[in-house]
């Protein structure tokens, strides 16, 4: 935008004839909220697994294309990790029960 003279001729932009102390608030972006970032996002999928997914799909940064690749690798990577933790228990049963069975 340009603020014209009488003759039509553009004198200065906006930014321009802002005072010198709000110079920077006119070049602000609009900050984002803690819970959309990205470091916060991975910190939820750690610790909440598939628990995290609606922090994804409010997200106003992310496409819906996004949104749906994202929670299909979730979701499979959730499905194997229980697998693999189920897996983990089973054998750490057999252990003990080996080891109570040793010593009686």
């Amino acid at each position: 935008m340009a603020i014209f003279q009488k003759n039509g001729n553009p004198t200065k932009s906006m930014r321009d004839c802002a005072p010198q102390n709000t110079r920077g608030l006119l070049d602000k972006k609009p900050e984002t909220k803690w819970y959309f970032k990205t470091s916060n996002l991975i910190i939820a999928f750690l610790c909440l697994g598939p628990f995290a997914l609606p922090l994804v799909w409010l997200n106003p940064r992310f496409s819906n294309r996004s949104k749906v690749i994202i929670s299909v690798v979730v979701v499979i990577l959730s499905y194997y990790l229980t697998l693999s933790m189920v897996s983990s228990v089973k054998t750490i049963q057999k252990y003990y029960q080996q080891i109570y069975q040793a010593d009686f």
